[in-house]
C-alpha cells in the first residue's frame, strides 16, 4: 500500500475527544486593558529597564486577568525574569515554580521557567501566603458563645481594607462591625455576636471571592474556620460530619504543597541500572495517602513486581519490590491520565510522572533508550518537574514536521502518534497553528490531512490562525479532507463555521462528510443545532443517523434542575464545584467548565458566583444566548455583580445595541465604585465613536484613577481633550 493511502482508515469518529476552544471577540474586548498592560510592562522590563516599574504593571495585570491562563502565565515568568534581574534569586525562583505549577499546560512558558530554575539551580520550597492561626482555632466545638470576634493570623503582610469572609444562610455569624487589620497587617479581625449551642461555618475566601490577598496582589488559599459554641448548659455542641471532612479537606489543601516527584531510583532516562536492584523508589515533595499508589505500565516493559508497594515513616517516600532482567527497556509510570491514586491526605493526585530506564547488559554494557519512548517520557516529565531535559526545547518548526510527516504513515491506533503529539501539546498553539497552515495546503491528501489531525487532537486553546484554511477545507474536493476539517472546526468551537457544518450534515454528497459534520456539531455545542441534527436522524445513512443522535446527547447537560431548598451541605458542595469550573475555565476545557457551573447552580440556586462562571464558560463558546440568560440570573440574585454586568455589556455590544452595551457597562462601574476597567474601557470606546468626548474624558479620568499608570488611558485622555476643545 502506498503512503498516500494508509490515512484512509485513520479518520473514524472518535468516542471521547478532549474539547480545546478559542477566546471569542467579546472575550478579546474584555481582555483589553490587561494585554495593554502587558506590553506596556515588557516595555518597561526590556527596553527602559525600569524593573520596579514593570513588577508594578505585571502585578496589574494579574489582578486584571488571573483567570486567564495564557496572559497570567506569560505574567507570573516575566515576574521572575524581572526578580532575577534585580538579583534576588529566592523571589524569581518563587515565580518560575509558580508559573509551572499554576500553568501546566502552558508549554512553552512551563519550559522557559524550568531552564531558568535549573540555572538557578533552586531547590528551596515555597509555601506562598498562608493561614498560620486563626481564633476560634479550625473545628473546635466548645468555643465560649460570649466570644465578641473571630480573627485570623497570616504569615506574611496582607492588602490593607481587603478581605473576603464568606458563607451564608444559618451558619455564618451575625456581624457587629466592619472587619480590620492590625497594625502589622498579619491579623484580620472580624467583630460578631454568637449564639450558644450553634455551629459556624466562616471561609476565609472563596472560589469566587478572594480579595483576602497579600500588600502584591497574590490571594490566599481557601481556608475554613468551621466550629461550635458550647450549648446554654456549658456543653460541647457536636459538629456534623459531612461539613467536618468537607472543611478538613480545604484547609489540608490549603496548607500542603501540592505533590509532585522530587527524585526517583532508578533516575529517569538512566540507561545504565544494576539489573540486580530488587526496589524501585520514588520521593514527593510532601506527605502522601498511605496505602494509595498507583504504579501504572504493563505489558513488556513493566517489571515483574515481587512484592506489595510501601511507604515510608515520612509518607514521602514509596517503594515497589521488582526483579528486573539485564540489557532490558521498562517504563514505570506515577499515576497516570486514569489512575491518579498517589495523593495527598486532602486527595490532590501528584502530577504524572514515568521513570524510564534501562538495565545493563549481561557484560555491563549500557542500551540505548528507544527514541520514541524517551521522547514521550520527556514530554510527560516536563509538565512535572523542574529539570530541563535535552531534548525539551524543541523547534516548533522541526517539532510540527515531524509530526506531520510520521503522522501522514501511520494508520488508526499507531502508537507513533501519540509519541510525536505529546512533544507538539508542549508547544505554543498559535505558532504550532501557524506552521501546520503551511500543511493544510499540501497537494498530497495525507499530508493535509495529517495537519488537520493535529489541530483536531492537540488540545490547543487558541488555532485562529488556521481557521480560514480549515474553513475553506470544507468544501475540498476529497471527502476525507472535508470530514477532517468539520471536525478540527467543531471540536475547538469555532462559531463563525457553524452554518458551514449546517450544510456539510444535510446537503454533502458523501456519507462520511455527513457524518462528520453532525459530529462537530455536537462538539460545537450551539444550541441552534438541535434542529439540523433532529433532521439528520432520518439521513439514509446510519452511521450518520448515529451520529447524529450522539451529537444530540451532548446538549443534555443543559438546563439543570434545581435542588429544592438546599442546605449547608448542598451550598458547600456548590463552592467546590465552582472553584473546579473556574480550574477547568483557565485551561479552556470550556464544555467541561459549564457543566460544573451548572451542577454548582443546582446544588444551590442562591450562588450568585455559579450562574457567573456558567455565563463566561457560555460565552467564550459562542452561546451567547446561553450565556446571556446566566448573566441575568446572576444579577438577580446579586445586583452588584459587576463581572456579570460586565459580560451583558459585551454582549449587546457585539448585537450591535449600544445604548444598552451602556446601560450595562454603567452599572458594572457603578457597582464597582469605579475598578471595572473592562467596562470603563468599553464606555471609552464607544463615547469616542460617538464623538460624545466629554463623556470619553469623564471613563478615561475613572479608568486612570483605578489605574494611574495605564499608558493607554493617559494617550486616550489627551485625545479626547483635544477632540473636544476642537
Amino acid at each position: 500500500m502506498k503512503a498516500k493511502d494508509t490515512m484512509k482508515t485513520a479518520v473514524w469518529i472518535p468516542m471521547v475527544l478532549l474539547l480545546a476552544v478559542t477566546a471569542g471577540m467579546v472575550q478579546a474586548a474584555a481582555e483589553k486593558s490587561p494585554m495593554v498592560l502587558f506590553q506596556e510592562a515588557l516595555y518597561q522590563e526590556e527596553t527602559e529597564g525600569n524593573l520596579d516599574k514593570a513588577i508594578e504593571l505585571y502585578q496589574q495585570v494579574l489582578d486584571e486577568a488571573a483567570e486567564v491562563e495564557r496572559i497570567a502565565a506569560r505574567t507570573t515568568y516575566q515576574l521572575g525574569m524581572c526578580h532575577l534581574k534585580k538579583g534576588d534569586k529566592t523571589a524569581a525562583a518563587k515565580y518560575f515554580r509558580k508559573a509551572i505549577s499554576n500553568y501546566p499546560k502552558q508549554g512553552s512558558v512551563v519550559k522557559k521557567a524550568q531552564k531558568q530554575l535549573v540555572k538557578l539551580k533552586s531547590a528551596d520550597t515555597d509555601s506562598g501566603p498562608q493561614v498560620i492561626s486563626t481564633s476560634p482555632v479550625a473545628f473546635a466545638n466548645n468555643v465560649d458563645p460570649n466570644l465578641d470576634k473571630i480573627a485570623v493570623t497570616f504569615n506574611t503582610q496582607m492588602m490593607d481594607n481587603s478581605w473576603s469572609w464568606t458563607g451564608g444562610g444559618d451558619t455564618y455569624p451575625q456581624t457587629t462591625g466592619k472587619p480590620y487589620y492590625n497594625e502589622t497587617k498579619t491579623v484580620c479581625t472580624l467583630p460578631v455576636k454568637l449564639e450558644a449551642g450553634k455551629v459556624y461555618w466562616v471561609g476565609i475566601n472563596s472560589p469566587s471571592h478572594k480579595n483576602f490577598k497579600t500588600s502584591d496582589g497574590e490571594p490566599i488559599k481557601r481556608y475554613v474556620i468551621l466550629f461550635a459554641t458550647k450549648s446554654p448548659n456549658g456543653k460541647a455542641t457536636p459538629i456534623p460530619k459531612d461539613m467536618l471532612n468537607k472543611a478538613k479537606r480545604i484547609n489540608a489543601a490549603a496548607m500542603a504543597p501540592s505533590p509532585k516527584v522530587v527524585s526517583t531510583f532508578p533516575a529517569a532516562l538512566s540507561n545504565d541500572i544494576d539489573p540486580n536492584i530488587d526496589k524501585i523508589t520514588v520521593q514527593f515533595n510532601t506527605k502522601m495517602m498511605d496505602q494509595s499508589w498507583s504504579w501504572t505500565g504493563g505489558g513488556d516493559t513493566y517489571p515483574q513486581t515481587m512484592g506489595r508497594p510501601y511507604y515510608d515513616k515520612t509518607k514521602t517516600v514509596c517503594t515497589l519490590p521488582v526483579k528486573l532482567e539485564a540489557g532490558k527497556v521498562y517504563w514505570v509510570g506515577i499515576n497516570s491520565p486514569s489512575h491518579k491514586n498517589f495523593k495527598t491526605s486532602g486527595h490532590e493526585p501528584a502530577k504524572r510522572y514515568v521513570i524510564l530506564f534501562a538495565t545493563k547488559t549481561i557484560d555491563g554494557k549500557p542500551i540505548p533508550l528507544p527514541d520514541d519512548l524517551r521522547t514521550q517520557a520527556e514530554a510527560v516529565n516536563a509538565m512535572t518537574t523542574a529539570t530541563q531535559s535535552q531534548n525539551a526545547s524543541a523547534d516548533v518548526t522541526q517539532t510540527v514536521k515531524k509530526a506531520v510527516l510520521t503522522i501522514s504513515t501511520c494508520s488508526e491506533g499507531d502508537p507513533r502518534i501519540k509519541t510525536v503529539m505529546e512533544p507538539v501539546k508542549l508547544l505554543d498553539d498559535t505558532a504550532v497553528a501557524k506552521e501546520l497552515v503551511n500543511y493544510l495546503d499540501s497537494e498530497e491528501n495525507t499530508i493535509r490531512r495529517s495537519a488537520i489531525y493535529v489541530l483536531w487532537r492537540g488540545e490547543f486553546s487558541n488555532i485562529e490562525p488556521a481557521v480560514a484554511k480549515l474553513e475553506k477545507l470544507c468544501s475540498h474536493t476529497e471527502d476525507l479532507t472535508r470530514g477532517m476539517a468539520a471536525l478540527s472546526l467543531g471540536q475547538n468551537k469555532i462559531g463563525s463555521s457553524f452554518e458551514i457544518l449546517e450544510k456539510m450534515t444535510l446537503d454533502d454528497s458523501n456519507g462520511y462528510a455527513r457524518r462528520c459534520g453532525a459530529y462537530a456539531l455536537g462538539l460545537m455545542g450551539n444550541p441552534k443545532a438541535k434542529p439540523i441534527l433532529e433532521k439528520a436522524l432520518n439521513d439514509s445513512d446510519k452511521l450518520v443517523q448515529n451520529n447524529a443522535e450522539s451529537a444530540l446527547r451532548m446538549f443534555e447537560l443543559e438546563n439543570p434542575a434545581a435542588t429544592a431548598n438546599p442546605g449547608a451541605t448542598d451550598k458547600i458542595e456548590a463552592e467546590d464545584l465552582v472553584v473546579e469550573g473556574w480550574k477547568l475555565w483557565g485551561q479552556r476545557k470550556l464544555v467541561e467548565a459549564e457543566a460544573k457551573f451548572k451542577k454548582a447552580a443546582r446544588n444551590d440556586p442562591d450562588n450568585d458566583g455559579a450562574y457567573q462562571g456558567l455565563g463566561w464558560a457560555q460565552l467564550n463558546q459562542g452561546k451567547k444566548k446561553n450565556a446571556e440568560v446566566s448573566f441575568k440570573k446572576c444579577v438577580k440574585l446579586n445586583p452588584g455583580n459587576s463581572a456579570a454586568l460586565n459580560g451583558l455589556g459585551w454582549i449587546e455590544h457585539g448585537k450591535g445595541n449600544i445604548d444598552m452595551a451602556i446601560k450595562w457597562w454603567e452599572k458594572a462601574v457603578k457597582a464597582s465604585k469605579g475598578t471595572a476597567t473592562a467596562s470603563i474601557s468599553g464606555l471609552t470606546q464607544v463615547y469616542m465613536d460617538r464623538k460624545e468626548y466629554d463623556k470619553a474624558v469623564k471613563y478615561y479620568q475613572m479608568w486612570l484613577k483605578a489605574e494611574p499608570d495605564n499608558s493607554q488611558a493617559k494617550d486616550g485622555l489627551e485625545k479626547a481633550k483635544q477632540a473636544t476643545n476642537k
